[in-house]
């Protein structure tokens, strides 16, 4: 929810229910939301957080996950968009859904609710800017 108020007010953004995105394009929009968050949460979750958190305690193991999964998006960012208040703004986003990626599968011992979460952030976002 945060993440949502952030960019809908700050950045200016629309979620893809507040555009028209054509039937058509529906189909791809759900197959590519899937494989993202499967194979990033394999490895920032399962693999990056779980080594981290056998040497560290969770706070510090969760915030440096956290920290890589924001930073493995920002090439495209800088790409698409240059730097800017909006960079900043989905930097900030993309860690704070890191973090709480990163709470959910501690909490749970599984990475099934953080692919789902993941997944929904994904869809929410797509449809372009």
């Amino acid at each position: 929810a945060v993440v949502v108020t952030i960019a809908v007010t700050l950045e200016d953004k629309q979620t893809i229910f507040q555009r028209h995105v054509p039937l058509e394009r529906w189909p791809w929009v759900l197959m590519g939301m899937w494989l993202a968050p499967i194979v990033e949460e394999i490895f920032f979750r399962g693999f990056v957080f779980r080594k981290l958190r056998d040497v560290l305690r969770f706070q510090p193991a969760n915030l440096f996950s956290a920290l890589l999964f924001a930073s493995i998006h920002v090439p495209g960012w800088l790409y698409l968009q240059g730097f800017g208040a909006g960079f900043v703004m989905s930097l900030a986003s993309v860690f704070v859904i890191g973090y709480v990626l990163g709470l959910l599968v501690e909490r749970t011992n599984s990475l099934w609710p953080a692919i789902i979460m993941h997944f929904l952030n994904n869809l929410l976002w797509t449809g372009g800017p």
